[in-house]
């Protein structure tokens, strides 16, 4: 992966533009996800969100077995084998000729490259609906950091419209541009997948080193900003863990917590992809335990949301 953390400042690389969301950020909100990540969390949910590049999803269940798409592909990047993923990436131009000739739609083409007036036109369609209920855009992934460029210039021209903004980031990127785009945003949404350093690396390729040192900087801004911890089943749900979340919280001065169990909706995805998912065994997080993790912080003074 390129480490630069940047594609582009005029065009940005989305896989999917979301309306009408009312869990990430104040009042309605449309998010938009943008394509690369660092890290490679293997829970994660949208999983075409990692690869920095376009990619093309097969979605088996629609497949007809007609073999039209290995008939149209002049790279040899069509696997003929039914209810498989088809497409060798190492082959695969990207021309779309087979998701066009696909008569029942299982090809699909992940991420569009959008030029900054065009995603605005995309978020001023709501825009009403941001000043009627107190929303605004939300930027997520992937990780916004990685296109910090092209993430900052949709900050800017969000501000210079008077809409409300929010990122979604797990704060692994350069300090110097992560602080640019902090500068016009509204609200922060701080992503930590573990406080250890090692099980951090064995849960995502990457340590958290640079992530708290984030962490505090952000923190000393004084900007509006809510720390998020994954709830894993023998990995974070445990009295221990939610301790070391109180620390962490305190030591950067965070009044409100997201905790977010794990769950299982992007499994079908990996296949989709042509992907393994590691965790197929994990059993989501019992409510039982849930409650309890948020009554300890709500006793230490903490406001919790429990997002699911």
């Amino acid at each position: 992966m390129n480490n630069n953390f940047s594609i582009g400042d005029n065009k940005g690389l989305i896989f999917n533009i979301q309306r009408f969301s009312i869990h990430d950020g104040p009042g309605i909100r449309t998010v938009i996800f943008l394509k690369g990540c660092p890290l490679v969390c293997g829970w994660c949910c949208n999983p075409e969100g990692q690869d920095t590049e376009m990619e093309i999803m097969f979605l088996s269940e629609r497949c007809i077995n007609c073999n039209t798409c290995y008939t149209v592909c002049d790279n040899d990047a069509i696997i003929k084998k039914p209810n498989k993923y088809r497409v060798k990436k190492k082959f695969c131009n990207l021309c779309c000729e087979c998701i066009r000739a696909c008569p029942s739609g299982a090809l699909k083409l992940v991420g569009r490259y959008y030029s900054i007036n065009e995603v605005i036109k995309e978020i001023l369609k709501d825009e009403i609906v941001y000043y009627r209920s107190n929303g605004g855009i939300t930027l997520s992934g992937g990780e916004p950091l990685y296109q910090w460029k092209f993430s900052l210039n949709v900050f800017k021209a969000c501000k210079d419209l008077g809409i409300n903004t929010a990122l979604e980031t797990c704060g692994y990127g350069p300090w110097e541009n992560f602080k640019k785009i902090l500068e016009h945003v509204d609200w922060l949404f701080y992503d930590i997948k573990h406080i250890d350093s090692d099980i951090h690396k064995y849960l995502t390729s990457v340590d958290n080193k640079i992530i708290l040192k984030n962490a505090k900087r952000a923190s000393d801004l004084n900007i509006n900003m809510i720390l998020r911890f994954p709830i894993i089943s023998g990995i974070h749900d445990n009295e221990q863990y939610v301790l070391k979340i109180m620390k962490l919280s305190k030591e950067l001065g965070i009044k409100e917590i997201h905790l977010l169990p794990y769950h299982k909706w992007g499994v079908s995805k990996y296949k989709n992809l042509g992907r393994q998912y590691k965790f197929v065994d994990l059993e989501k997080v019992k409510n039982s335990t849930l409650e309890k993790l948020n009554l300890i912080l709500e006793l230490d003074g903490f406001k919790v949301s429990i997002v699911e």
